[in-house]
């Protein structure tokens, strides 16, 4: 009953660089509409296209996975520019509304303080994707601008955070 309780606080999160296996793990991840958006094609076709995730030097330098008790749940991405930080994310789809997030975020936020420095931390989220825009506001980003990106040949709102540490 006490294990029960405590929940994932007694689970074990680590992160490590993402691999090919991960690639291939996430590569299989299924999101239900409207998120259905963020599957990743096959690995064949991530391969073809020539996807950053697939070279080791990009992957090492910016591709972490997630970890909860040695089960792959998440994946991020840090990529570094003059004054900023890109931050992509993506937890597995079985996770996703049953509250891991804000953890997600927690160790994400970590990994960002411990790597960088003098850096805005900075998402982009699609407008209609409110449940992770909750999360983010959550986790202490603010809304500072949007952009229209066209995607498949749609013009896609993109909502621009950054992260203000309180």
């Amino acid at each position: 009953m006490i294990v029960k309780q405590l929940g994932m606080y007694l689970d074990k999160f680590e992160v490590r660089i993402t691999t090919e296996q991960d690639i291939f793990e996430i590569c299989n991840w299924r999101y239900e509409e409207p998120y259905d958006v963020h599957n990743y094609p096959e690995f064949e076709i991530l391969r073809e296209q020539e996807w950053g995730i697939l070279f080791k030097e990009t992957r090492e330098r910016e591709f972490l996975s997630l970890y909860k008790n040695r089960e792959l749940i998440g994946n991020f991405r840090f990529i570094e520019n003059e004054k900023n930080v890109i931050l992509g994310l993506s937890l597995k789809p079985d996770f996703c509304g049953q509250g891991f997030g804000s953890k997600f975020m927690r160790i994400i936020l970590k990994e960002y303080n411990n790597r960088f420095e003098d850096k805005n931390l900075i998402l982009k989220v699609r407008e209609f994707n409110k449940r992770a825009i909750k999360l983010y506001k959550n986790s202490g980003f603010i809304i500072i601008g949007s952009e229209i990106r066209n995607i498949n040949g749609e013009n896609i709102k993109m909502l621009i955070m950054q992260y203000k540490a309180n």
